[in-house]
């Protein structure tokens, strides 16, 4: 199989390792550090393979003394009609070959590539050292596409770059942030790519394909795990015999623990959805100023920033809003003795009718989780889930809290039904709701993408 192989290169310390672990979506490849000169050695990875052929990536060391090292090439006489012929009469120099024995490791690098990557730091202002490199790439004779990095917060400087590469002819740039997952970015960096190297055309191409097709699954996947756990939640129940206080609070705290521990697959199986190091859930910098991220999942402030306080007063009871006896922690104990607000519908019936039932016919009451516990739970995984999408793999700051989901009023008035409708679900819907309902799954991931 044929390979294409491109080197990624720069001054030291612009996010090039970073960028490979964002490009081939895993965070253990190399060393990334706020210091210069992390990286000393040129490091490969196979970022793609297909019928078309192979994609490789080599990380390089950063440049340093390209400027002085320039002076020296612009000084020999052959520069002008063979860049490199100068170049590797200064570097081979023993007179200046220690000077300048990480740029030779560099230009090694880039004269077996087929391509450039070079990497640029857009907070930086364009001074000449690094215009200095970018003349130094350019005399090596190799297709370059310029990649503007850390683009996305206010220090970058992106206009005065893209105004100083132009002046220097370089038109193929394209802005980019290695610790974010923005798609849009890393595809045109594939389709500039493209241009500088039309050969590989049907090799780009797959490479699109294959990333937007694993983009649009992890999305799916994420959304259905979610929605299989929302379904759990609501079927879940334990009944204990009337009047005895005893196993109602043994059932209350069991119900917590499990509603809790299913919470933590979740967020685990996100993580690995996406490719990201299981660490990153033990930071204690996953708490914003109030606690947000770790806060228990029936404290009352969870249940409160997910709009339980917009219940109205039966916020904490069952789903279709019946009447309780008690709702300790965000969960129900409900009697039925009251049908709530949910408009009369036989859906909204079924859990009310059946809680009386077992009430009043069996001499049994039901701990249920409460409808408040699984909106803050939908709240903060869709969180979780949009946050985690957006994460590139060179991001080494502590995950930030979570963001808001978009529009959870929508979505919690498009998916109660369901909700409501696997209260009545038995075992089957805790232990496997892909198989006893997988209509209702389909429908509800619908309504979370």
């Amino acid at each position: 199989m044929t390979t294409l192989r491109l080197a990624v290169v720069g001054h030291t310390n612009v996010g090039k390792t970073s960028l490979l672990r964002t490009l081939a979506r895993i965070t253990r490849f190399g060393t990334v550090a706020d210091a210069p000169a992390t990286t000393r050695q040129a490091e490969s990875l196979s970022l793609f393979e297909s019928a078309a052929g192979c994609l490789s990536l080599t990380d390089t060391p950063g440049l340093e003394r390209a400027g002085e090292l320039l002076e020296r090439v612009e000084a020999q006489p052959q520069r002008r009609a063979d860049g490199w012929a100068a170049i590797t009469a200064v570097i081979d120099d023993p007179a200046w070959k220690p000077a300048f024995e990480q740029e030779a490791r560099v230009l090694c690098e880039v004269q077996t590539a087929d391509a450039l990557i070079v990497v640029i730091d857009a907070r930086e202002p364009v001074l000449g050292k690094y215009l200095d490199e970018l003349a130094l790439l350019a005399a090596c004779g190799r297709p370059m596409v310029i990649l503007l990095n850390f683009t996305a917060g206010r220090d970058s400087r992106e206009r005065d770059w893209r105004e100083a590469l132009a002046r220097l002819g370089q038109h193929l740039v394209v802005a980019f942030d290695v610790v974010l997952a923005d798609w849009p970015s890393e595809r045109q960096l594939y389709e500039r790519l493209r241009v500088l190297l039309p050969a590989w055309t049907a090799l780009f191409d797959a490479l699109i394909a294959e990333r937007e097709q694993h983009r649009d699954w992890r999305r799916q996947t994420g959304a259905q795990r979610i929605a299989v756990l929302l379904l759990r939640l609501a079927a879940h129940e334990i009944r204990v015999p009337q009047g005895d206080a005893a196993k109602r609070a043994a059932a209350i705290e069991a119900s917590k623990s499990w509603a809790r521990e299913q919470e933590a697959q979740l967020v685990e199986t996100l993580v690995r959805l996406h490719g990201h190091d299981l660490g990153l859930l033990q930071l204690p910098e996953l708490l914003d100023a109030d606690g947000r991220w770790t806060a228990d999942l029936f404290a009352a402030e969870t249940l409160l920033r997910a709009g339980a306080d917009g219940l109205g007063p039966i916020a904490g009871g069952a789903l279709a809003g019946a009447g309780i006896d008690a709702a300790v922690g965000g969960l129900s104990f409900g009697t039925g003795a009251a049908l709530g607000a949910a408009g009369g519908a036989l859906v909204a019936l079924r859990n009310p009718l059946k809680l009386a039932w077992r009430r009043h016919v069996g001499g049994e009451d039901t701990v249920q989780i409460a409808d408040t516990v699984i909106r803050a739970l939908l709240a903060r995984n869709l969180g979780l889930l949009a946050l985690l999408a957006r994460r590139g793999h060179g991001a080494v700051q502590p995950l930030a809290a979570e963001p808001a989901a978009p529009d959870i009023g929508g979505i919690w008035s498009a998916i109660r039904s369901r909700l409501l409708a696997a209260r009545s679900g038995g075992a089957a819907m805790v232990d496997d709701p892909e198989s006893a309902a997988p209509k209702a799954v389909a429908e509800l991931t619908a309504a979370l993408l």
